[in-house]
């Protein structure tokens, strides 16, 4: 009897040692696709494909993005890092970055107006920038908030004669949140921590 209880108690200790030492792994590659809210002066609606490869708790990708408000589209390019923490079986929260190539288009009020000898000349529609973004994926779901910084749209104001009459900034920096599906990615298999 007793030596039944110390083969159980070892067995039992052994079990419990090898379930601290397994590890959650992950299909190194994946594709997120998501739609939601970009809010600046005006709210307008996103849409972002991203493709990304995982190495443990690292992941690295090219997202693809498009934003639209009322007076401005905002389309994007970029390099994507995210650090995953807190795995658990199937929530997974993250915290990210990115730099990439933004490219703005004004649409519409912009117009002096007839007859005003003025007309406006955009400059600087291209725009180096970054972002930064948190995250949550429950299984394939995924719940995001980012802030894209870009710089701002310079606009000179030019006289029918050549001269420049004045200039304004148009802010393109905004805040997104995103609801997406993943595809691919997904738990694969627990292994010994290496």
């Amino acid at each position: 009897m007793k030596l039944c209880m110390i083969a159980t108690l070892v067995m039992c200790c052994i079990a419990v040692t090898a379930l601290s030492q397994q590890k959650i792994r992950y299909k190194p590659v994946s594709i997120v696709l998501a739609f939601g809210q970009a809010t600046q002066h005006a709210e307008g609606a996103l849409f972002s494909f991203e493709t990304a490869g995982q190495i443990k708790n690292n992941r690295i990708g090219l997202r693809i993005e498009g934003t639209t408000t009322d007076m401005k589209a905002l389309n994007s390019a970029m390099l994507t890092y995210d650090r995953y923490f807190f795995d658990n079986d199937w929530v997974r929260f993250s915290v990210g970055t990115g730099i990439g190539d933004f490219r703005s288009t004004e649409r519409g009020g912009c117009s002096p107006g007839p007859g005003s000898g003025v007309t406006t000349t955009r400059h600087d529609m291209k725009h180096f920038g970054g972002m930064f973004r948190i995250g949550v994926t429950i299984s394939h779901v995924k719940l995001g908030a980012e802030y894209n910084i870009v710089p701002p749209t310079i606009a000179s104001a030019v006289t029918s004669e050549g001269k420049i009459s004045g200039t304004n900034s148009y802010a393109n920096s905004y805040f997104g949140f995103k609801f997406g599906f993943v595809l691919g990615g997904g738990r694969i298999a627990t292994a010994g921590r290496e």
